[in-house]
């Protein structure tokens, strides 16, 4: 029983010494894998889920060619008519969109205008009469992320499909479906598969939960953050919301008790997205390539190369600079195994809303070291929930990083406010506030509103009230305006076009809702104005006579 089961009973961030937060500084490769087979019960239906799909992966294409230019994408289309592989014999009824490759502007374009033309995209998608062989299909794929260097650690494949039982019972169709998913587990690749309901529901028992490889080591979040079912209105927002791949940030032992320990992954589960990195980029060449920036320390005196023994670190202390060895500076660190050692338990009201000084971190167990893990995770998550406490913990989940304090939140009450979308249930870090991290903020005089305005004030909020703020309703504008302007310029398309901005307040709702009573406001208050000033008397002028 794993522990989804036990469940249903700013640069002051800390980087870890491995583990980074969304960017790794490495190449990442994605293939998009969308079934176009025919089902006995749908007919037009097939074609839409495979347009869909498209669009999405043109959109995701967009964004992280923008993000990270050096990602590979490609798409493969399976259980076509027709095909365009050249090792024809071998697999046939898959057609390849674009191929796992860097993309250039001129492909990009080129499969904009393919998207763009209706007719030639009904042509491709001609789903077979013949029974698909899923397994070949992913056979082809890893054959594709072996052509790649070493370079890339980061290989994901988008399995789209419709089809809950493409086997049609056969126990060697399964078997062969099953080595298919381990080979490509064994070489790094990661499935994320998305399940997409028809006119019937997909039912996910009947051929994928056998077929699915999870390594026994493998971390449940990470399945669970990138298992979907859901229905084809949905297929676009969530697979965009994949572009980011869910890494976990670090492992180390939560400490319950001496001698109780458990193994947890830490995640960011929300981070603000950075700006877009800029590249400097060599352009005498066909196509412009990327600078590789290597950084040379040269002695401002003698101009003469400096080597790393070359160099001492150096503190800065009353206008001098103090030389520190090697050793010393070892000293200085904090040196102690990476743990989460929970101190002791409080009411979860004492928790106040400004104590975090940092994202909170999202813990999740895993069976490693301890196979009890999941369980004990579990009953610490449920109990915590129960009581409505807090966990108070020792917080330095890897090596250098600096101990903090922080507190452990149940999120067994989060509410699904969020239409299609589950967050996973565990404990959420909150990094609480040293003496240190607390400034002194200015004093301010309080300033205190007439009565008649506050309850004036009260009726306009009344009217505004809106249910909740849901941020998947949301895109940030400024990064929407910058990939638009970026693509555009890549796409050639009109750079002037406008980006559809939700965060602009709806003005007319608002004077069709509270219009009349922010006019009564206003005009109270031009009232309380005219009676203060005609109470009020002027300053008699006196002159100050000062000696001469």
């Amino acid at each position: 029983m794993d522990f989804e089961d036990n469940l249903r009973k700013d640069d002051n961030i800390e980087k870890p010494e491995k583990k980074n937060h969304e960017d790794y500084y490495i190449d990442e490769a994605l293939l998009f894998l969308i079934d176009v087979s025919l089902l006995p019960e749908s007919d037009e239906e097939v074609s839409i889920i495979a347009k869909t799909a498209l669009i999405a992966a043109y959109k995701m294409l967009i964004y992280r060619v923008i993000s990270k230019p050096t990602i590979s994408f490609g798409i493969l289309l399976y259980g076509t008519k027709d095909t365009n592989i050249q090792e024809f014999p071998l697999y046939s009824n898959l057609y390849l969109i674009l191929n796992l490759d860097v993309q250039s502007g001129s492909s990009i374009r080129n499969f904009k205008i393919l998207l763009s033309d209706d007719t030639k995209v009904s042509k491709i998608i001609i789903p077979t009469t013949k029974h698909i062989k899923l397994f070949n299909a992913l056979e082809y794929a890893n054959n594709m992320f072996s052509q790649l260097n070493s370079s890339y650690k980061l290989k994901r494949i988008f399995l789209i499909t419709h089809n809950d039982d493409p086997s049609l019972g056969s126990q060697e169709y399964k078997d062969a479906t099953i080595a298919s998913f381990k080979n490509l587990s064994n070489s790094g690749i990661t499935i994320e598969p998305f399940f997409i309901n028809g006119k019937k529901m997909f039912n996910f028992d009947k051929f994928y939960k056998d077929v699915l490889y999870i390594s026994k080591n493998a971390d449940k979040i990470e399945h669970h953050l990138t298992y979907e079912m859901l229905d084809l209105d949905q297929m676009v927002n969530t697979i965009l919301r994949r572009q980011s791949p869910k890494r976990f940030l670090f492992e180390c032992s939560l400490q319950i008790a001496p001698n109780l320990d458990i193994d947890v992954r830490g995640y960011i589960l929300f981070r603000k997205r950075a700006p877009l990195k800029t590249y400097n980029v060599y352009i005498k060449t066909e196509e412009p390539q990327i600078v590789k920036t290597v950084v040379n320390y040269v002695c401002q005196e003698t101009s003469a190369p400096l080597k790393n023994e070359d160099i001492k670190m150096a503190y800065d202390f009353g206008g001098k600079k103090i030389l520190f060895s090697e050793e010393q500076m070892t000293i200085l660190r904090f040196y102690e195994d990476p743990i989460i050692r929970i101190l002791g338990f409080k009411s979860l009201d004492q928790l106040n809303f400004w104590e975090n000084v940092l994202p909170s971190y999202f813990l999740y167990p895993i069976d490693k070291k301890n196979p009890d893990s999941s369980n004990l995770f579990a009953s610490l998550a449920r109990t915590l929930y129960k009581l409505n406490k807090i966990a108070i913990a020792w917080f330095r989940p890897y090596k250098n990083s600096n101990p903090r304090i922080c507190a452990l939140v149940s999120n067994f009450n989060f509410d699904k406010k969020y239409d299609n979308y589950e967050f996973p249930k565990g404990l959420f870090a909150i990094i609480l506030p040293f003496l240190d991290d607390i400034r002194q903020n200015p004093e301010q005089d309080s300033v205190k509103a007439p009565d008649a305005l506050i309850d004036k004030m009260s009726e306009i909020i009344e009217h505004l009230m809106i249910h909740s703020y849901n941020p998947l309703h949301y895109e940030n504008p400024g990064m929407q305006w910058t990939y638009k302007k970026l693509s555009s310029i890549v796409l050639g398309e009109d750079p002037s076009a406008d980006i559809i901005d939700k965060t602009i307040p709806n003005y007319h709702l608002i004077n069709k809702k509270a219009g009349s009573f922010i006019l009564q406001w206003n005009q109270l208050l031009a009232n309380l104005n005219e009676s203060h000033e005609t109470t009020s008397y002027p300053f008699k002028r006196q002159r100050i006579e000062t000696d001469d």
